[in-house]
């Protein structure tokens, strides 16, 4: 396989990019699940104790997320939102990164980021890195994170 010693639990193939998500060989797992619309990737899988969401979100789509699910598991979502924010490295603000900052304020998350860390993109064209790619983990498991 193309990773050694890790299963693809559940993906969303695309010619350009795509999302998956892929758990160590024979790690248990309840269930996965996947969504796609225009805006927004989704794939997710649910542990024992908390649910991971891979995100995608386009550049210049609008803001979209899936509902916080109703259990009670600790929720973490990682992905690439395409979202400016001073909180992340941006000089500026957009849209989609005022619609996540209320999302994160909304279903009591936090953002996992060192401002020491390299930049997980960098452009050519503006010759700068960002940062598209976030980590967003419930606040009661912030710590452990």
């Amino acid at each position: 396989t193309r990773y050694p010693k890790y299963t693809l639990i559940n993906e969303i193939p695309h010619p350009k990019h795509g999302s998956a998500i892929f758990l160590k060989e024979n790690a248990p797992f309840e269930s996965a699940s996947k969504a796609s619309t225009l805006d927004t990737e989704q794939v997710s899988v649910k542990l024992s104790n908390v649910t991971v969401n891979n995100i995608y979100q386009p550049p210049n789509s609008v803001f979209a997320m899936a509902k916080k699910s109703t259990t009670e598991e600790p929720m973490i979502y990682i992905g690439d939102f395409n979202s400016h924010s001073p909180q992340w490295g941006y000089a500026e603000e957009d849209e989609k990164g005022k619609e996540l900052i209320s999302f994160m304020d909304k279903h009591k998350l936090t953002l996992i980021r060192h401002a020491k860390l390299p930049f997980s993109f960098h452009s050519s064209r503006w010759r700068k890195g960002y940062n598209p790619d976030l980590i967003l983990v419930d606040d009661r498991i912030k710590e452990m994170c």
